[in-house]
């Protein structure tokens, strides 16, 4: 690979890491419907979705133990503080009883980082969580905003050229952890879209969330 290309892939892997793709997805959501969301509560998703995950990149430079282990030691951090920042922001939304959409936004990034964690850790593969925080995220915006949603079907063939060409993935940890993304994010949805509507709170299951 030429010395342009390896430039290429590197910021094509900083740019499409999970708290960033996380950033630019709630942000779509709330600019599409701001009612149904809030300011206050786009804030919050922004702090336990993008900032909490992105502190671990800092962290990592500050902390030796983590230091030591070098990208290894980053990378698990980054796991470490978006689990935290998921589990944050589902507690939070459920104990104060956040808007509907913000919830299942919540509730499916917790879920989305806990398949993939239990992937790794079972199956004994490195499912990619690049590929699981963009094809996540996708399902989302399908979900809510209908087709337009799809847009990150563009990215994901260049999250998996970026990952392949600088060593970090093969072509089926990122097939897995982009199914991991699709299928555990589609799947919250569902049950919470169940849930909702059997409860008569207006969570409709044509996939949008009037509130």
């Amino acid at each position: 690979m030429t010395a342009k290309a390896s430039r290429l892939a590197r910021v094509l892997g900083v740019v499409s890491v999970p708290p960033v793709i996380a950033g630019l997805t709630v942000t779509w959501i709330y600019v599409d419907d701001p009612g149904s969301v809030g300011a206050g509560w786009y804030a919050a998703m922004l702090g336990f979705l993008t900032l909490i995950p992105l502190s671990a990149y800092p962290l990592a430079r500050v902390l030796t133990c983590i230091r030591e282990r070098g990208r290894a030691g980053e990378r698990s951090l980054a796991f470490v503080m978006g689990l935290i920042g998921y589990f944050l922001g589902t507690s939070v939304s459920m104990l104060l009883q956040a808007p509907v959409k913000v919830s299942a936004i919540m509730i499916s990034y917790l879920a989305s980082a806990t398949v993939l964690a239990a992937v790794n850790r079972f199956a004994g593969i490195k499912a990619s969580g690049h590929a699981c925080g963009v094809a996540g995220p996708m399902t989302l915006l399908t979900w809510f905003l209908g087709v337009r949603g799809l847009c990150l079907l563009l990215v994901l063939p260049a999250v998996f050229w970026a990952r392949v060409a600088s060593g970090h993935h093969s072509m089926r940890e990122l097939v897995l952890g982009a199914m991991v993304g699709v299928v555990s994010t589609w799947t919250t949805l569902a049950i919470c879209a169940a849930v909702v509507f059997s409860s008569k709170a207006g969570f409709m299951l044509n996939g949008y969330l009037p509130m």
